[in-house]
């Protein structure tokens, strides 16, 4: 996640005294960049190599992303970081035909905005999931990575308009459950001939994720 810090573990066998170890970041663009030799490295700020050679990347952001190499005595292991953005906001809106009656049907449509990657979208209505009954949902990608998501659902009045259970809209971005963000939606309220009260509430919760990944290097 954008702005936390990551690491990466080398676990190395019993070292000789000559030996040394190397972290090297590797961009998509094949440069190749030492930032770690041994316990030393090349901006304190940035990283930091502590006990059994376990790399730290502090404040990640977008250029951070790279393939971490790490090399001793002619083996090397390696692995990926991958930077995630959440999402800049999240809405959503309704859809039905006019005039409503109580056997009328609305489609809810939510939609999240400028995620990296674009998020995975799912409903609920209380405790039960609903995202199976999505009939139309897509993501739209940019090149940077980053993109939007949309997800409809159709509610049938007749099953929820006199519940007071809210639906949910909840954004999460993929492998990653532990960042979310929820817009509750509550429920159709009262009907008239052409009118529907409603009543929505936003709660964005983010959670801090700490990436951790092990390199098994045996000398």
């Amino acid at each position: 996640m954008i702005g936390e810090d990551a690491f990466f573990v080398c676990e190395v066998g019993e070292q000789e005294r000559w030996q040394y170890v190397v972290w090297e970041k590797i961009s998509k663009d094949s440069i190749t960049e030492i930032v770690a030799y041994n316990n030393q490295t090349v901006n304190y700020t940035k990283y930091e190599v502590t006990g059994t050679y376990k790399l730290s990347i502090f404040h990640t952001n977008l250029e951070d992303e790279a393939l971490y190499e790490c090399q001793t005595d002619g083996k090397k292991a390696n692995a990926a970081l991958s930077v995630s953005v959440p999402m800049d906001s999240m809405t959503i809106t309704w859809n039905a035909q006019t005039p409503l009656n109580y056997d009328s049907e609305v489609e809810l449509i939510c939609r999240s905005y400028h995620s990296r990657p674009p998020a995975e979208l799912s409903w609920y209505w209380g405790n039960h999931d609903f995202s199976r009954d999505a009939h139309y949902c897509y993501k739209l990608y940019n090149a940077d990575g980053f993109g939007d998501s949309v997800s409809v659902l159709r509610v049938s009045m007749m099953n929820h308009r006199n519940s007071e259970i809210p639906f949910r809209c909840v954004a999460s971005l993929p492998a990653n459950d532990r960042v979310r963000t929820e817009y509750a939606f509550l429920p159709i309220t009262s009907i008239s001939d052409a009118t529907i009260e409603r009543i929505s509430s936003l709660q964005f919760i983010i959670y801090n994720i700490i990436f951790f990944t092990t390199l098994d290097i045996v000398t």
